[in-house]
């Protein structure tokens, strides 16, 4: 399933996964002024393909259909 959120003011297609572990977000659609924590985080996909992590950040995501206001922390 998959939602478009509103991210530094784009339009973000989103996959909605209620079994992840944690929330992760591609460095290029980080806002410029983000700031990324270290993070002792280690991701492996379904596949057992290990990802690299910068960190983790907090971002803001709005729901363009209700206005909603999400505030998220995000592995990149």
């Amino acid at each position: 399933m998959f939602a478009h959120m509103e991210l530094a003011g784009a339009l973000v297609k989103m996959e909605v996964d209620s079994g992840a572990s944690c929330n992760v977000l591609s460095q290029k659609l980080l806002p410029k002024e983000s700031v990324i924590d270290r993070a002792d985080v280690k991701l492996t996909t379904y596949s057992k393909a290990r990802l690299k992590v910068l960190g983790i950040t907090k971002v803001q995501l709005r729901n363009p259909k209700n206005q909603k206001k999400w505030f998220l922390s995000m592995v990149t």
